[in-house]
């Protein structure tokens, strides 16, 4: 295989799949592929705290950047709550304020901790069998 064509794919491979992947074992499909989140998921009124990954998280990666590039960008919270995550800041302030700081929080997060247990195969590692 060609070595770009290799580093490539790799890169793309969470933790243990890409272990596999290299030891030279046949894994699936499934086990290659990680699992698309939703596009714009609701959200719970409190975000996650615990200092592993969550289901949560993985399915609200994409929030979590979209309240990322807000924040870059200078966008107004209640804006931010009302659009990326449906939670009106006039009719509901305290709600829409609440999961809006608590999700940014859990955005960074991700960027600081989180992000090595995606690479080392997401939330299914922190589950006991």
């Amino acid at each position: 295989m060609p070595a770009a064509y290799h580093a490539m794919l790799t890169s793309r491979l969470p933790g243990r799949r890409l272990i596999a992947y290299l030891s030279g074992s046949k894994p699936t499909l499934m086990d290659v592929t990680m699992q698309t989140p939703p596009l714009d998921p609701d959200v719970a009124d409190v975000a996650p705290t615990p200092a592993l990954l969550s289901v949560y998280d993985e399915q609200h990666l994409i929030t979590y950047l979209r309240l990322l590039d807000a924040e870059r960008d200078g966008a107004d919270w209640k804006e931010v709550a009302k659009i990326v995550l449906h939670i009106d800041p006039e009719r509901e302030p305290d709600r829409a304020r609440r999961a809006w700081e608590t999700h940014l929080a859990r955005a960074r997060w991700m960027t600081e901790h989180g992000y090595r247990h995606l690479l080392r195969g997401g939330a299914a590692l922190n589950r006991t069998p």
